[in-house]
């Protein structure tokens, strides 16, 4: 399945998720401007393990996390430059992995993000997919609602508004899966 378009996801109505939104387009548009799609990005940092099993490897452009089914991994940021890839591998296609954006700053992804199996990804100040993002999992849930620990390694997969909190989800990437997207 392939999804290519310009896609606007609002989450909530409030005055701070305008804020937000606007934050994280005019945020986008300006390290466009100032880098094209080269954006400097780190990848992702600050990665604590909330729960399961997980192994990392890093170099200078990929980042390789390896987590068991129902895994949870919070990071301070999850941003990916054009030339970057994050993967992370499980153990079947059928596996699920939380990864939580603890930080204050929307997602900007820009180059690849791999999964083979169900991949969570929630930021709650939001995540844009830039034009030349690349995402190939099995599936993907991205969302800016919060999920408790308890319920998400329980699988049960029941999202929540946190006060103050909302941020837009913009896709103009490329997003590929076998499973739901």
């Amino acid at each position: 399945m392939e999804q290519r378009r310009r896609s606007v996801i609002p989450i909530g109505i409030s005055v701070r998720l305008a804020m937000a939104s606007f934050t994280l387009r005019g945020f986008a548009i300006k390290l466009l401007l100032l880098f094209g799609d080269s954006v400097l990005f780190a990848l992702p940092q600050g990665l604590q393990v909330a729960s399961g099993d997980v192994a990392v490897q890093a170099s200078s452009e990929v980042l390789a996390i390896q987590a068991s089914d129902r895994a949870i991994v919070n990071f301070e940021s999850f941003s990916i430059a054009e030339r970057e890839r994050v993967c992370f591998i499980q153990p079947s296609k059928d596996a699920t992995v939380l990864g939580r954006i603890v930080g204050s700053e929307p997602s900007q992804i820009f180059g690849t993000l791999e999964a083979n199996g169900h991949l969570f990804l929630v930021n709650p100040h939001g995540v844009y997919f830039g034009p030349n993002a690349s995402i190939n999992v099995h599936s993907i849930v991205v969302s800016t609602l919060g999920i408790r620990d308890e319920d998400f390694t329980a699988g049960k997969f029941a999202f929540c508004m946190d006060e103050g909190r909302g941020g837009e989800i913009v896709n103009e990437g490329t997003i590929l899966g076998e499973g739901s997207i």
